[in-house]
């Protein structure tokens, strides 16, 4: 309950400019960005014993064989500012990714003849909403402004692992996990280089991000969550307005 009133009072604060209007600043900040974010390890899960279980192959000559591709999600982000003061501003931001996180081949072979194969892929999307401070080393005589965050807020989890039998059809798993939400929050940085009066360029903004889902592929669904921890990095472009 109080991480959704904090938000609530960042979210007042963002659409309520009024009550803190000041000048020699810009009011407001738009960030449209293009979004990589490296997803955490599934570290704890034997995928091995889950497929052999899951699918009933046991056999003598079952062989697993992993893709991980470096569980990089894309997507794109996009944060409103108010700037309270010069250096003190609060922070309402969207973020979206999405990506193929793994992929699994199967094959039980038997006497050197594949009998029965399976392939998997493990897709996920993640949409958060969070909200915060925000600290920046705003100077009229540098040419750079980093800055620093703190956020918290909600975060929507989905991962869908899509099976392909023998005969080349696929179809969702009723392992599948549909729209799992839990608390999230992020901190981290990064460099503004203005361009104009109202352009400005985010060269790089990154942040540690945390969000606490269940252990998907565990063979024991009542495991409990597991916080799974993010490098969100992403770059693009702000607007100022409200000088």
């Amino acid at each position: 309950m109080k991480p959704l009133i904090l938000i609530g009072c960042f979210v007042a604060c963002a659409v309520c400019p009024a009550a803190f209007a000041q000048d020699g600043f810009p009011e407001f900040d738009i960030f449209f960005g293009y979004s990589i974010l490296k997803g955490g390890e599934f570290d704890d899960i034997n995928l091995n014993r889950a497929l052999n279980e899951r699918d009933g192959m046991m056999a003598d000559g079952y062989r697993v064989s992993f893709n991980r591709p470096g569980f990089l999600e894309k997507g794109f982000i996009m944060t409103y500012t108010y700037n309270v003061t010069s250096n003190m501003g609060l922070d309402a931001s969207i973020r979206y990714n999405t990506g193929n996180v793994l992929s699994v081949s199967g094959r039980d072979i038997v006497n050197g003849v594949v009998v029965r194969s399976k392939d998997m892929e493990y897709d996920v999307n993640d949409f958060a909403f969070l909200a915060g401070p925000r600290y920046t080393f705003r100077n009229a005589s540098s040419r750079v402004e980093p800055f620093v965050y703190g956020l918290i807020g909600v975060s929507r989890y989905r991962m869908t692992e899509v099976i392909w039998d023998d005969a080349g059809q696929s179809s969702p798993s009723k392992n599948s996990l549909e729209n799992y939400r839990s608390f999230a929050f992020a901190f981290g940085g990064g460099l503004d280089i203005p361009v104009t009066g109202n352009w400005v360029i985010r060269a790089i903004q990154g942040d540690y991000y945390v969000r606490s889902h269940p252990a998907h592929l565990r063979i024991n669904p009542r495991e409990g969550d597991k916080k799974i921890g993010n490098i969100n990095l992403s770059f693009g472009i702000v607007y100022r307005f409200g000088n």
